[in-house]
């Protein structure tokens, strides 16, 4: 699978509930295999849930929408552009972030034995600024404490280097640096606590 990362800066952003690091005012409840968060003082209630087929076109735009902006830095399309999002859902572990009805923010990560990848984290440049990105993150992360992974790898460009930092302060590492297919990637790895 081609991926890529991309991540937009949050806002501040608090948690008050006990099942959830802390993330400044988001509070976080969970029915039924889905997070639900709201950001204190705002009526919106951002909700991720897993991706469907039918999610597919939304996620493919949202994509385009999102990283659009790199093709002039890198000189290409960035890699989550060119996946077929029908075939992503059906053979990851996909999951949107709905505000309202609206898809606002997608994941897609891959077991690899005892590591999880973040293939690809993306929002809506309309919604930012408002935490979403490192909501996403935080679920990332607790997802795959609770699939018993050990720690979370990804990748991004090298041109994308406000990501790079954004990740570095969030507690991943650089491990290496390769091309593959065509793209100059950054290889970075975050340990897990072990629950």
């Amino acid at each position: 699978m081609v991926a890529n990362i991309f991540f937009l800066p949050p806002a501040n952003v608090k948690q008050s509930s006990a099942s959830l690091t802390h993330l400044g005012n988001l509070r976080s409840t969970s029915h039924a295999g889905r997070a639900n968060y709201r950001l204190s003082g705002s009526a919106v209630l951002p909700t991720i849930r897993r991706a469907h087929l039918e999610d597919a076109q939304c996620i493919a735009a949202l994509v385009t929408e999102a990283y659009t902006p790199y093709i002039a830095r890198i000189g290409r399309k960035p890699a989550p552009m060119l996946d077929d999002y029908r075939q992503v859902v059906a053979d990851t572990d996909s999951f949107v972030l709905t505000d309202d009805s609206e898809i606002v923010g997608v994941l897609v990560m891959s077991r690899e034995e005892s590591e999880l990848l973040l293939v690809n984290i993306a929002v809506s440049p309309r919604h930012t600024g408002r935490g979403l990105g490192k909501m996403l993150m935080t679920f990332c992360e607790q997802h795959a404490q609770s699939l018993g992974c050990q720690a979370v790898r990804l990748y991004t460009h090298e041109r994308m280097v406000e990501n790079i930092e954004i990740y570095k302060k969030l507690g991943y590492q650089e491990t290496h640096r390769a091309t593959e297919e065509g793209f100059a990637r950054v290889f970075m790895r975050k340990p897990l606590q072990v629950r």
